[in-house]
């Protein structure tokens, strides 16, 4: 019962290390860019895979609620 549980959640667990790699990626895009354009992409990558998390770690517990 508790292994079905763990393997119900291992999806949003991959896709949100995932997410994380691609934000740490915009962070070193950003912090070696040259032109204000890839600058800014980098930020954006990173402030949208933070968003991303945040957003799945509350429909995690908006769904314990139910």
């Amino acid at each position: 019962m508790a292994e079905d549980r763990a393997l119900r959640h291992l999806d949003r667990w991959v896709i949100g290390a995932f997410v994380t790699v691609i934000g740490l990626f915009g962070l070193y895009l950003a912090s070696r860019a040259d032109e204000q354009v890839m600058y800014m992409t980098g930020l954006i990558l990173f402030i949208g895979s933070i968003l991303f998390n945040f957003v799945q770690i509350n429909q995690v517990y908006s769904h314990k609620k139910k």
